[in-house]
């Protein structure tokens, strides 16, 4: 986000964070989230393997991956992100 933000208001940072947290999810996103779907796909193959112990582990690796890509990182970090940088400026 700080190189977005140089990016973006030049390097006297005086544009807001949010506008930077913007650019780096509106670029970056759609890459993470199709790099994310292919990971919890790979881990759902384990489900092939006729062991239990393999089927949970493709569950909950393939669900975290998700809850990760389509939750955390587009909607949660932002949040995060630009409540830190609203407190933290100036």
């Amino acid at each position: 986000v700080g190189r977005t933000a140089a990016d973006v208001g030049g390097n006297d940072f005086t544009h807001p964070t949010y506008r930077a947290v913007w650019e780096v999810v509106a670029t970056a996103g759609p890459t993470v989230a199709v790099v994310g779907v292919v990971l919890a796909a790979t881990f759902a193959t384990l489900a092939l393997v006729p062991l239990d112990s393999f089927r949970q582990f493709a569950v909950v690796m393939s669900g975290g991956a998700l809850v990760d890509t389509l939750l955390v990182r587009p909607l949660i970090m932002p949040m995060l992100l630009t409540l830190r940088g609203e407190r933290h400026a100036g």
